[in-house]
């Protein structure tokens, strides 16, 4: 993890920084299957989103800085259109959690200071938008000391409700689980309606697993009638 560039957007010193990580994730069988309510089995990547954290409990401001984007999106949790959707893409996926959170959880938001980068340029193509809404609920239940930062489930259903009503990505919850509860040496085989899930050993010592980047921009589709 790069300090510097936390550094350089919020100032401050080093030794008062958290660090927080959440690993991407690979399906190996099931695609498209997760929204229809299918089995899927996903498992966890070394490569991730790491983010550092500087928590700001004074004020209502809150400030994520993505270093992939060269971006920062402010929320100040106090004004009334702190919700609105935003013009930039990816400021609509931690804006969506942070408001699912606040609003539907009734929880009180102490303000805080983070941001997120990749672990390396290697995962720039297949660390899905999923990844990044988990580790910011996660961080945003841990740092006000909800106990509902250990229920994962509970986490994956939160980000896949904000994807859904807020970005507009109509997607199952196959990205969110995976990337909350699979395990090291293990693949997650998960059934998409139920949430029926099961732990299966998983040594990739003697296979190469290839990944390719397709370079497709996850977007949402919208249809104006």
């Amino acid at each position: 993890m790069d300090i510097s560039y936390f550094l350089h957007q919020f100032g401050g010193e080093a030794h008062d920084l958290r660090s927080y990580f959440a690993p991407g994730r690979v399906n190996l069988i099931g695609e498209h299957i997760d929204y229809n309510g299918g089995w899927v089995m996903p498992f966890a990547l070394p490569q991730g989103i790491e983010a550092l954290v500087r928590p700001n409990l004074e004020s209502h401001t809150l400030r994520v800085a993505s270093r992939q984007a060269d971006a920062v999106l402010y929320i100040d949790l106090d004004a009334p259109d702190a919700f609105d959707r935003r013009p930039v893409a990816w400021h609509n996926y931690p804006l969506g959690v942070v408001r699912h959170i606040s609003r539907y959880l009734h929880l009180p938001l102490g303000g805080s200071r983070y941001t997120a980068q990749q672990q390396s340029a290697y995962a720039v193509g297949f660390v899905v938008f999923g990844c990044r809404e988990v580790l910011i609920a996660y961080i945003l239940l841990h740092l006000n000391q909800h106990l509902m930062y250990e229920d994962r489930t509970a986490i994956t259903r939160i980000c896949q409700q904000a994807e859904n009503d807020f970005v507009g990505v109509q997607c199952g919850i196959m990205d969110q689980f995976a990337v909350a509860a699979a395990r090291a040496q293990h693949a997650l085989l998960l059934n998409c309606q139920t949430l029926y899930h099961r732990q299966v050993p998983f040594a990739t010592a003697l296979w190469s697993i290839v990944i390719l980047n397709t370079n497709k921009e996850r977007a949402p589709k919208r249809i104006e009638i």
